[in-house]
C-alpha cells in the first residue's frame, strides 16, 4: 500500500480537533506544510515502518536534526537514591528538551513516568511512560488532564518516579521585562512530592527558541503550540542539562509556609543556569 494511503505518523485532525471528514482538504494541507507535519510524516516515512519506539525514535530524528544534548553533572542522578524522586525542569524548547529529557531520565531511572504535551498523542507513538496533557487546560481535555495526573499520582503511591515542566507551556518572550523563561510555575508540584514521601529534583536546561518562534505567540499564546513542531524540525539545537540537589517533601512544606512551593522551585532550577546547586537556607517556622 502507498504510504500516503496509510494513516500518517501525525495527525493534523487530531492536533486541531477535526473530523475525519472535516474542513477542506486544501486548507489543511497548507496548514500542514506551515507548521511542519508535512515534513515530520516524510521523515517518518523515510525511517520507515513499523516505526521504532520511543527511546530508538528520538536517537534517529536527532541525527537527522543535529540535535545535541549533553549533562554537566551526571554524577549526581548516578548517586541519587531508590526512594522516589520528582524532577522539575524549565522548557526552553517545547519538544527537543521533552525528548532528551526522556533519554535522560530512562536511562537512570527505570520506572519513571513523563508529562507530555498532548501533541504527542496525535502521534503513532506507543509509550507507556508518557502522559498527555493540554499545558492550556481546554474544556475537551480536563478529562484526560485529570486520568493523567491520577496516574502520576498512583503511580508515586506505588514507589515510582514523575517529570513534568510545571510552567506548562515552554518559555516565550515576556512583555514585561522582554527575556525569554518560563511562566509562573505550578504548585501542583508540592502534591506530587508529598504523594510520593520522596524528593523534588531540579534540572535545569539552557538554551531557547527562535525569535521568530517567540515573537509569534505575542500575536496568542496557541500560535506558539502549533509552531512547535516547525521550530522542532529546524534542527541544530544544541544544549545542556545541570542537576541541582534533592529537596524533600518535609523541606517544601516549611517553604510553602512563607513563599509559593512553584516559584521557589522555579527559583532553584534558574539559580542552577548561574551555577548554583545548592539548596539555600529554607524557614524552619
Amino acid at each position: 500500500m502507498k504510504p500516503e494511503l496509510l494513516n500518517p505518523y501525525l495527525s493534523s485532525r487530531k492536533v486541531l480537533g477535526l473530523a475525519e471528514d472535516a474542513g477542506n482538504p486544501l486548507l489543511l494541507a497548507m496548514i500542514e506544510r506551515l507548521v511542519g507535519a508535512t515534513k515530520l510524516n516524510a521523515i517518518m516515512e523515510d525511517i520507515g515502518r513499523p516505526w521504532p519506539d520511543a527511546g530508538p525514535l528520538i536517537e534517529n530524528l536527532f541525527e537527522r536534526l543535529d540535535i545535541k544534548w549533553d549533562i554537566e553533572n551526571p554524577e549526581v542522578l548516578e548517586n541519587l537514591d531508590d526512594t522516589p524522586k520528582v524532577f522539575v525542569a524549565n522548557h526552553p524548547y517545547g519538544l527537543p528538551d521533552a525528548f532528551a529529557l526522556f533519554q535522560l531520565l530512562t536511562r537512570y531511572r527505570s520506572d519513571i513516568k513523563i508529562f507530555a504535551n498532548k501533541l504527542l498523542a496525535a502521534t503513532q507513538l506507543e509509550e507507556e511512560r508518557l502522559l498527555f496533557v493540554d499545558p492550556f487546560g481546554a474544556a475537551d481535555s480536563r478529562g484526560q488532564n485529570r486520568k493523567s495526573i491520577a496516574t502520576a499520582l498512583k503511580h508515586l503511591r506505588d514507589g515510582g518516579d514523575l517529570a513534568l515542566f510545571p510552567g506548562r507551556i515552554c518559555s516565550h518572550l515576556k512583555t514585561s521585562d522582554w527575556t525569554i523563561s518560563d511562566s509562573e510555575w505550578t504548585d501542583q508540584v508540592q502534591k506530587f512530592v508529598e504523594v510520593s514521601g520522596g524528593e523534588m529534583v531540579p534540572l535545569y536546561i539552557s538554551g531557547r527558541n527562535s525569535m521568530m518562534f517567540n515573537v509569534s505567540g505575542l500575536i496568542h499564546p496557541r500560535i506558539r503550540t502549533y509552531m512547535l513542531l516547525r521550530e522542532f524540525l529546524r534542527g541544530g539545537h544544541d544544549f545542556t542539562f545541570k542537576v541541582g540537589e534533592p529537596v524533600s517533601s518535609r523541606q517544601l512544606a516549611r517553604v510553602s509556609r512563607s513563599v509559593s512551593v512553584g516559584t521557589f522551585s522555579r527559583s532553584l532550577v534558574y539559580a542552577l543556569k548561574t551555577g548554583t546547586s545548592k539548596v539555600p537556607d529554607i524557614p524552619q517556622r
